[in-house]
């Protein structure tokens, strides 16, 4: 076997692309295992009914998560990298958009959840605890700001930091036996102390002052309404299984598939890692004129993405039932089922969140939106059919039907973006 001479290597491990992505792998493996941990004891204390309490609020928040960011953030280091100069007004204008539109989503939320459940308290206050998060995520624009620079090294470790410390805040309400409304907050919690590390650490690295801008905000809201309605349209069929099972079955069973859902959602974080990490680079090939390069990035992100995903869930799918038996305990072993079938979607889930810096690369926004649609009719009527048959492992088997024609078949419609489905398809090849 042949042996990289030390020089290579070094240089390798030198690379400012590899050192950024080690630094966001660092920073998402740390969380995947404190959020593990902490999550493992969370389900078990909360048990199937008040979890299925929190999961079907958060369906809420997710479906208004998708205005509050307004669908800017790859445009973000796009025009980072474009205008550096500009940063300021970049930065700035971001976070204030994405403030208001924070601020309203959680009205919003508050005033449809009294009506659908006719001002239910406790639906209510978990509801307003977790929103909160909408306004905090909006410094969230500030991480992609030391993304552009290939600086992620400090966000992470800020990120990192944060995430000790909501965890010492699980485990002292789980120890003191706090109610649900406690863990509501936790989410908001995490949210609120990175958006106060980041904007300290921002100026502190040169950071300029943030300014609002009329013909920024313009730029950043003319490329993003298409992520706004595709990124709404992801979220109605990412989070509709939930409410329909809630209203559908009971509030358990919203409980055993969301806690089968959390296992898929934790090694992704890796994989969306490495997409942030490649994001600033291929950006740059593109600015630069570097078509191939380009293209060889981009192709050697697909083939990544798709061999990791389909390695993690063919193991977890033989495992399902010792991982949800270990993990939650005996109660949420009938969940072990839609675990199998739904791990298999996170890999679809991935290469379509990398495929959205292509059509960002290429000027394609306006495809988004149809994508996703396709997706999200075929989910509701799948989950319509298959719900009240096969409980939630026919959920589990619409959302990775629906992974599959976002993924293949949405782009392979249209002309314009049928080259990036073959070059999908291809990473199964290694090509």
């Amino acid at each position: 076997m042949a042996v990289l001479p030390a020089e290579k290597v070094n240089s390798f491990m030198q690379n400012r692309v590899v050192k950024n992505a080690s630094w966001m792998i660092a920073e998402q493996a740390v969380q995947m295992i404190i959020s593990f941990v902490i999550g493992m004891l969370t389900v078990r204390y909360l048990g199937p009914s008040n979890y299925g309490v929190i999961n079907y609020c958060n369906a809420y928040t997710a479906f208004f998560t998708a205005i509050a960011g307004l669908g800017i953030e790859a445009i973000v280091v796009k025009e980072l990298i474009a205008r550096p100069e500009e940063q300021g007004e970049i930065i700035g204008s971001s976070i204030f958009m994405r403030l208001l539109a924070g601020l309203f989503s959680m009205v919003s939320i508050f005033i449809i959840l009294f009506f659908v459940d006719k001002g239910d308290p406790v639906i209510l206050k978990v509801a307003l605890l977790q929103s909160s998060v909408l306004v905090f995520k909006a410094f969230e624009i500030i991480d992609f700001w030391f993304q552009s620079k290939l600086q992620s090294k400090y966000a992470s470790i800020l990120k990192s930091i944060s995430y000790v410390l909501v965890a010492a805040y699980k485990v002292f309400i789980l120890v003191t036996h706090k109610s649900v409304e406690w863990f509501a907050f936790s989410v908001s919690l995490d949210f609120l102390i990175i958006a106060v590390l980041l904007t300290i650490a921002y100026f502190r690295h040169g950071g300029a002052a943030f300014k609002l801008s009329k013909k920024i905000s313009k730029i950043l809201i003319s490329q993003g309404y298409h992520y706004i309605i595709s990124t709404l349209i992801i979220t109605i069929y990412a989070q509709m299984d939930k409410v329909m099972i809630k209203h559908m079955i009971s509030e358990a069973d919203t409980g055993l598939y969301s806690a089968a859902l959390m296992i898929c959602q934790y090694w992704s974080l890796i994989p969306i890692a490495i997409i942030n990490s490649m994001r600033p680079v291929i950006m740059e090939y593109k600015k630069d004129g570097k078509e191939e390069e380009y293209k060889h990035e981009f192709s050697r992100l697909y083939i990544i993405l798709t061999w990791l995903g389909l390695g993690v869930s063919l193991l977890i799918s033989l495992l399902a039932p010792f991982i949800m038996k270990v993990v939650y305990g005996e109660t949420y072993v009938p969940a072990s089922g839609a675990l199998a079938i739904a791990i298999w979607y996170t890999t679809f889930s991935v290469l379509g969140v990398a495929r959205g810096n292509w059509l960002v690369c290429e000027d394609k926004n306006q495809y988004a939106k149809w994508f996703v649609l396709f997706g999200a009719v075929t989910n509701i009527v799948l989950n319509l059919i298959l719900i009240p048959t096969l409980g939630i492992n026919g959920a589990a088997i619409a959302t990775l039907v629906t992974q599959l024609v976002v993924c293949y078949v949405g782009p392979a419609v249209f002309k314009d973006t049928r080259e990036n489905a073959v070059q999908m398809f291809k990473a199964f090849v290694f090509k």
